[in-house]
């Protein structure tokens, strides 16, 4: 005996429910898992990077520290040197008529290149220099 047709599809139908059913469960649940080691390696890219910025922003704490100290160190050189030169301008002032030499003027332009190279500035001569 032959079994009716709609029987015969009922159960193709009932397993194409269950089975695909199953199937689409098993997909979705990869997608899921697949999704979740996604959100793990951004997650651990994620803590690298901040780890990364900590360290960085330490380094940066530190050097700030040294330049600060740096920066005091020099505003109390600079204030003493100031200081110093007020105070022999005022003890040996030029006369009204003073001007220096052009051999002078070029060692004070040859003095403040140096000082500016040695800061890590550029500088030009003021003067150029004599044959």
């Amino acid at each position: 005996m032959i079994p009716s047709p709609w029987v015969i599809l009922g159960a193709i139908g009932f397993w194409l429910v269950t089975m695909g059913g199953g199937m689409w469960l098993a997909y979705h649940r990869g997608g899921d898992d697949n999704e979740a080691a996604h959100v793990a390696l951004d997650l651990k890219n994620t803590r690298q990077v901040l780890s990364d910025f900590q360290d960085a922003a330490k380094n940066m704490n530190g050097i700030a520290g040294e330049l600060t100290g740096i920066s005091s160190d020099l505003s109390s050189q600079i204030s003493n040197i100031s200081r110093k030169f007020r105070d022999g301008a005022k003890a040996a002032p030029l006369p009204v008529d003073c001007r220096p030499d052009p051999f002078r003027v070029q060692s004070l332009s040859a003095a403040i290149a140096s000082t500016n190279t040695a800061a890590g500035r550029i500088s030009v001569p003021a003067v150029p220099a004599h044959p």
